[in-house]
């Protein structure tokens, strides 16, 4: 379903299929497309795996890491014209 968190890797008819929260006609009517089409089934499947891969906690500690580190040199050129 169309909720916090999932819309910001999930792409409808790319990676998934959403469907507004509560919308049971929507969401069968999203199961009943996937049982009947192998097609969308497999693009989905492979589309999903290539989301998966932006999203590994060694990808995600990588970009905290990077993140850090340009906060603590900021801080540090803030700190060497102060002096």
């Amino acid at each position: 379903t169309k909720v916090q968190g999932i819309v910001e890797y999930g792409m409808h008819d790319m990676n998934c299929l959403l469907s507004e929260p509560n919308d049971v006609d929507a969401m069968v009517k999203n199961v009943v497309q996937l049982i009947n089409d192998a097609a969308l089934r497999n693009k989905l499947y492979q589309a999903g795996l290539e989301t998966v891969k932006k999203y590994s906690w060694e990808r995600s500690a990588d970009g905290l890491n990077s993140f850090i580190e340009k906060i603590l040199k900021r801080e540090a050129f803030v700190a060497n014209v102060s002096r």
